[in-house]
């Protein structure tokens, strides 16, 4: 079993989120479309939240997982910085699950300002930095 080590830290007091894409057709990459994401932030008591999820269609919202991918996924906030780190395999036969693979993938980042939990959208993504 090959493992990787994901890890992502934004500056902000709320979320973080990193992605990847399964979706073949480099030409017309949509951010949301057959993703496996994962989201977390820190709750003002200092609980760790984590979320994975995936979507099958651009403009839905997406779902949690009922059954995790990771080994090990730990979310933490010091100062206006907070992180996630990931320990997932490298393969998954999860049919809501994303392989690495040896091409070109959609990544995803993206912070928002208020915990996972708000409703509020203020947020910011990025793909393939």
């Amino acid at each position: 079993m090959t493992i990787v080590q994901i890890s992502f830290a934004a500056s902000t007091d709320g979320w973080v989120g990193f992605g990847i894409s399964r979706n073949r057709d480099v030409s017309e990459l949509k951010p949301h479309e057959f993703a496996q994401m994962y989201v977390g932030s820190v709750t003002d008591d200092g609980t760790a939240v984590f979320v994975e999820t995936y979507s099958e269609f651009d403009v839905t919202q997406p779902k949690s997982k009922e059954e995790p991918s990771v080994i090990f996924a730990e979310a933490s906030g010091v100062e206006g910085l907070t992180s996630l780190d990931i320990v997932r395999t490298v393969a998954t036969n999860d049919p809501e699950g994303v392989t690495f693979e040896d091409r070109y993938m959609l990544v995803h980042f993206a912070m928002g300002e208020e915990d996972r939990k708000s409703t509020r959208l203020n947020s910011s993504h990025w793909n393939n930095l």
